[in-house]
């Protein structure tokens, strides 16, 4: 539907509506005057007098641009690839909209993906890379529909104390963690484990590296160091590390990080998708890591049993 600019509270992008007529959810769709009204119930009904009731106002301008019959679901897939086929995004996966996490999984997805294709269409790496993208996001989709699915279901609610319960910041950097995939050293290895109740991204393994500015202008990020290409980033001298990077298969640039989440004398190695895929303090070490991870050398990825719920 389509209002005017004044016709809902200012700032207000998902709102739980509580009114016996409908009670549903409006979520925004440009931020001004186009909105979606969730609710359940018949698709045949007087909506404009219906809307005007529930959001209180007269709303004179108010225009119903389409009623499409809908229902809140958690969807996921057994499986998000099958030989050369691939899903991602809401073929992936399905949940109730909650802060835009439907969308931002469906981009992680299309930009874990993009990386391994273009590595495996180019030479750069044997298909057994791909097998990496079900061990990893659909472990990330499950995780990112269960708590949509989980905090939609009253927006009211003040938070919980429940650990599995993810931070909102966890989910809005797209924190979830890979257990295993195209990373060396990740959970399933016994390494360290990322929280999800609280926000303290500290450059895990199988994590997006966290956001640190590089200048004093904050015009260069952590997250400009890698893509379309992998990188290193160190904090010490990266002499020693240039040199290991020297013997890298793929041009392994080596970027100096001098404060923050990273210790001294301590590197990350970053793939494309600004995930890390190694953490160590060995400088010939990326090099060899970075080989088993294009030539499929490393473990064999796992992928978890997760059902299906709706």
């Amino acid at each position: 539907m389509r209002t005017s600019p004044t016709s809902c509270a200012a700032g207000s992008y998902l709102c739980q509506i509580e009114h016996p007529y409908a009670p549903g959810a409006l979520a925004s769709v440009d931020g001004r005057s186009r909105w979606v009204f969730m609710a359940g119930g018949e698709t045949e009904r007087d909506w404009p007098t219906l809307l005007r009731t529930v959001l209180g106002v007269p709303a004179p301008d108010l225009e119903v641009l389409s009623v499409l019959a809908w229902q809140p679901e958690m969807l996921v897939a057994d499986r998000f690839s099958a030989g050369r086929v691939h899903l991602a995004g809401d073929a992936a996966h399905v949940m109730p909209p909650f802060a835009a996490t439907g969308a931002n999984t469906g981009i992680a997805d299309a930009h874990n993906l993009g990386w391994k294709l273009a590595a495996v269409l180019s030479g750069a790496s044997t298909p057994d890379l791909l097998d990496s993208y079900d061990a990893e996001r659909r472990p990330a989709g499950w995780f990112a529909a269960d708590q949509s699915s989980r905090r939609s279901a009253d927006l009211r609610s003040a938070p919980t104390s429940d650990g599995t319960l993810a931070h909102p910041f966890v989910l809005a950097a797209g924190g979830f963690q890979y257990p295993c995939g195209a990373l060396v050293g990740g959970p399933d290895e016994g390494g360290e484990i990322e929280p999800v109740d609280v926000f303290a991204p500290a450059g895990r393994v199988g994590t997006r590296v966290p956001h640190e500015w590089l200048d004093e202008a904050h015009t260069r990020s952590t997250l400009d160091l890698a893509g379309p290409g992998w990188a290193l980033v160190v904090n010490g001298d990266p002499a020693a590390w240039e040199r290991g990077a020297a013997a890298a298969p793929r041009p392994l640039p080596v970027h100096r990080l001098t404060a923050g989440f990273l210790p001294a004398g301590c590197a990350l190695l970053l793939r494309p998708d600004h995930v890390v895929g190694w953490r160590g303090t060995d400088p010939t070490a990326p090099a060899d890591v970075l080989r088993r991870l294009l030539t499929g050398a490393a473990e064999r990825h796992r992928t978890s049993g997760t059902p299906v719920r709706t």
